[in-house]
């Protein structure tokens, strides 16, 4: 779907070849899609604050030179 949505939308006024063009265009309709209709449901703002969990947790690692033990 990505490479038949790049076709659509190219113009060749932007100087780059279509496949400069479509593979970005391509790995988004993938990315979008296993987001979108994975098994499981996860929200944007959850996935966010499980970054910033991991975050916080190598810069405690790096800071106290041991793990955080969660129960």
């Amino acid at each position: 779907m990505g490479f038949i949505k790049s076709i659509k939308r190219f113009d060749t006024n932007f100087e780059v070849k279509l496949s400069t063009y479509a593979v970005p265009y391509m790995i988004g309709e993938i990315k979008r899609y296993i987001r979108d209709d994975g098994p499981i449901k996860v929200s944007r703002g959850i996935k966010e604050l499980g970054f910033k969990i991991q975050e916080l947790k190598k810069e405690y690692l790096n800071k106290k030179g041991k793990e955080i033990i969660m129960e």
